[in-house]
């Protein structure tokens, strides 16, 4: 089993932070930023757009106070309890997903990562994917990913068919839950019903 796990919006819940980075060095506002499909794109078209850049990651390393999706810390615990092989895949640049692990810890416990500078081209590229695949996966014939925003789940659709859609208002224990209900075999089989015993309470 091999999960394949984007980070902002899906394990944490920075897009917003990263919408007003962006207004902040563009001199608009995070609404208007939220309103472009694909700011890799955009910024394609700019002709200092990696001076941009710098400036929208030292914008993102002055953010605090990141939390996590609803009980993304117990999704995070659940795949390290069954050992379940991983990667974390990001657009986010490595200096700022070392920033976010500092105020998040248990990040850290996540083995596998492929950050932006791994890769030439951003999702919805599948690039990214396919290297997380290629370098870290084991051949496992259950491939799950966990997703986001639409570019994530066009890249990720060419290298799995069974994803799990995220954002802000998701409950992982309920992710945890269809995860068991889809592999009975490496987590056990799940109760049917209650016992007669419990039944009487």
């Amino acid at each position: 089993m091999l999960f394949l796990i984007d980070l902002d919006g899906t394990l944490l819940d920075t897009d917003d932070l990263h919408h007003e980075a962006w207004a902040t060095v563009l001199k608009t506002t995070p609404e208007r930023i939220k309103k472009i499909p694909d700011i890799h794109l955009f910024l394609d078209g700019i002709y200092d757009a990696e001076y941009l850049r710098m400036c929208k990651k030292r914008e993102m390393l002055k953010t605090k106070n990141i939390t996590c999706i609803k009980n993304a810390e117990k999704f995070i615990a659940f795949i390290v309890e069954h050992d379940i092989n991983h990667v974390v895949v990001t657009n986010t640049n490595r200096e700022v997903v070392e920033h976010f692990k500092k105020q998040v810890p248990i990040l850290n416990t996540l083995k596998n990562w492929i950050v932006r500078e791994d890769y030439t081209k951003p999702k919805p590229n599948p690039e990214c994917y396919k290297l997380a695949v290629r370098t870290y996966g084991r051949d496992e014939k259950c491939v799950m990913g966990f997703e986001n925003s639409a570019q994530g789940l066009e890249s990720l659709r060419h290298v799995t068919d069974s994803i799990f859609i995220i954002n802000n208002e998701t409950n992982y224990l309920k992710v945890i839950e269809q995860i068991k209900l889809q592999c009975p075999k490496k987590f056990g089989t799940p109760p049917t019903g209650l016992s007669r015993t419990e039944r009487r309470k």
